[in-house]
């Protein structure tokens, strides 16, 4: 990717707090995007953003809650007049503590609906 090529543009990142979110929040700042770090973990989103430095800033997002969604866009509007770039990027396994078993035969509906409210309907609602 030539350097800068994300000069002025505002990306959205979700579940930016570790992972592939984190570091694609790091790649787009340094190609010149303002980045909006969001995830469900302030203090990890405070601090990545606080780590990438002035093109980023952290904004709470659960991406199952279609409040929250329209929330973060209503703030971003208000504070950068425009999103030119939204990275669906949260997900969970599952395989999280409390979540119990996770093969077909054992896995609780509750954790079947968890998994699936944050990795389809999350993404749905981005999307919208």
């Amino acid at each position: 990717m030539p350097k800068g090529r994300l000069e002025g543009k505002v990306a959205l990142v979700t579940g930016a707090s570790q992972g592939i979110g984190e570091e694609t929040a790091r790649l787009f700042a340094k190609e010149g995007a303002v980045v909006i770090v969001s995830d469900i973990d302030d203090e990890k989103g405070t601090l990545v953003a606080g780590s990438i430095g002035k093109p980023a800033v952290y904004m709470h997002l659960d991406v199952k809650n279609e409040e929250d969604w329209v929330f973060i866009i209503k703030m971003i509007l208000k504070q950068f007049s425009k999103l030119d770039v939204l990275v669906n990027n949260a997900g969970i396994t599952g395989f999280q503590e409390g979540f119990g078993p996770q093969d077909p035969e054992h896995a609780s509906l509750q954790s079947w609906r968890a998994v699936h409210e944050v990795n389809l309907d999350g993404v749905f609602l981005g999307c919208k």
